[in-house]
């Protein structure tokens, strides 16, 4: 999980949080489980709703290693502003 993840979860209220621990246990079974959205215009960029469509979890997929990064956790009003593919 990046740094930036990690201290949006932080700013989260208590609803939101819940439920983003919710969401990496299922992603830790299946990282396909929850039907990630990609994300036009990026090779390997996904995104969760969550919390009633409010939030968005922005992560890449690693199909081969099942491995899940998670990028961005944020209200949907700012969840993709300045994105950029990852290296």
């Amino acid at each position: 999980m990046a740094g930036t993840a990690r201290r949006e979860i932080r700013q989260l209220p208590d609803g939101p949080v819940e439920e983003v621990g919710e969401i990496l246990r299922e992603l830790k079974i299946d990282p396909f489980g929850l039907q990630p959205k990609q994300l036009e215009g990026y090779d390997n960029l996904f995104s969760i709703r969550f919390y009633f469509g409010q939030y968005r979890m922005v992560c890449s997929i690693s199909e081969s290693r099942r491995k899940v990064f998670i990028r961005r956790i944020r209200h949907r009003s700012t969840a993709y502003e300045g994105l950029k593919q990852h290296s």
